[in-house]
């Protein structure tokens, strides 16, 4: 009988600490923000900087980035994929919308970079054009002290960079001998081959590459910026119109602060 009684004390008490904990648990998930978004690979790293800060403003926030190429942006916000599609080029004319808001995160340049062994520090863009379309082969042609037979590498076909970089220098045909999913790739590859020639985002340039001029003008983010670098691209996020989110609220008020200011620009300043 006592035991009978010890056990109806215990059940008591379990199931009522039971219904106390289950509230707590539903009053955070509630309170939890969550944003997801999907698209440029190029603008992750930024991304990342600038979410890991917001976080520390609002401990509850949540930021999930997926990483399918710009080119799947549009359509992942449409068919509710993901909150938010991220780009790194313009929107097409047929994928804007009234019912899609693009708001622009940065500016960014496409830096055209080759192997510090290479004697080459200024191009025209109609040289760089000959070059990616297969028409100039070695680097004698233009340089004659540098017999070396071009290697040309590029990024994907859902690359926004392949993209923004082709349709700024009218590249119609491009000739790639060698195609990398990441920007980070496409530096590893041009810094460990002589004749390699490539395009990263500016704050992607890293190892033993330099970035060249484009008709005499130098990629640096000051450059960028009051738009005398040619080969410039927006860095954007979109959404949908009636789309109604505190997180996505906070988050691009954030995006307006000072605090967030200093972020993009020790970001593509940290390798000029």
């Amino acid at each position: 009988m006592l035991f009978f009684f010890v056990l109806c004390i215990f059940l008591s008490s379990f199931l009522q600490n039971r219904h106390i904990i289950n509230p707590i648990k539903k009053k955070i998930d509630k309170e939890k923000f969550l944003v997801t978004s999907n698209g440029s690979t190029t603008m992750s790293p930024l991304l990342e900087m600038l979410s890991e800060e917001f976080s520390k403003i609002n401990p509850s926030f949540s930021y999930q980035k997926s990483e399918t190429g710009s080119a799947a942006a549009v359509t992942s916000v449409i068919q509710g994929v993901s909150d938010l599609g991220d780009m790194s080029r313009k929107l097409k004319n047929e994928e804007i919308s009234e019912n899609i808001v693009q708001k622009t995160l940065a500016l960014d340049g496409i830096a055209i970079i080759v192997n510090n062994s290479n004697p080459i520090i200024n191009l025209e863009s109609k040289e760089i054009k000959e070059i990616f379309e297969g028409k100039v082969k070695n680097w004698s042609e233009i340089y004659p002290n540098f017999n070396s037979k071009i290697s040309v590498v590029g990024r994907e076909d859902a690359s926004g960079t392949r993209e923004e970089f082709e349709n700024k220098l009218n590249v119609f045909d491009p000739n790639y001998h060698i195609i990398l999913n990441e920007s980070g790739d496409i530096s590893a590859k041009v810094s460990n081959c002589e004749s390699a020639i490539g395009y990263v985002s500016i704050a992607s340039v890293s190892g033993n590459v330099h970035k060249i001029k484009v008709d005499g003008i130098v990629c640096s983010y000051e450059n960028i910026k009051n738009g005398t670098y040619p080969i410039n691209r927006p860095f954007l996020q979109i959404y949908k119109k009636k789309l109604k989110n505190e997180a996505i609220e906070k988050w691009f008020k954030f995006l307006e602060t000072k605090n967030a200011e200093k972020i993009i620009d020790s970001y593509f300043n940290r390798n000029n």
